[in-house]
């Protein structure tokens, strides 16, 4: 049961997001190999690109943006050499839990909207 929930709330999170920011793609494989609580997006190039997961966490949004962490850039480093096109794009994941509520959705979605457009 609350597989599924996580799964419906990851895919509503994703519509709404797509809506917001139309130029937001989906890193790997979604449909096939998707885990149901992890979301990872990247976002297109703006003038706040390389300050998204600091912009969310102002905002009071945890998110993952491994790619400016020490400890992970030998793994994005892999990572861009496999899929030289993410060079100009921030990879943020987004975590869902079972704790996880449509209100903090959609707060995450408004602040998204305003950031990005």
């Amino acid at each position: 049961q609350n597989y599924n929930a996580l799964i419906e709330m990851k895919q509503l999170f994703w519509n709404k997001l797509k809506k917001v920011v139309p130029k937001v793609e989906i890193f790997g494989n979604y449909k096939e190999k998707s885990h149901p609580m992890i979301l990872t997006i990247l976002f297109p190039e703006t003038k706040f690109t390389d300050v998204v997961e600091e912009r969310l966490d102002i905002e009071g949004i945890a998110v993952y943006g491994f790619a400016d962490r020490k400890s992970d850039k030998e793994h994005y480093r892999q990572i861009l050499d496999k899929y030289p096109a993410l060079q100009h794009k921030t990879m943020i994941r987004f975590s869902f839990s079972k704790y996880n509520t449509m209100l903090e959705i959609e707060y995450v979605i408004r602040k998204m909207e305003k950031l990005f457009n």
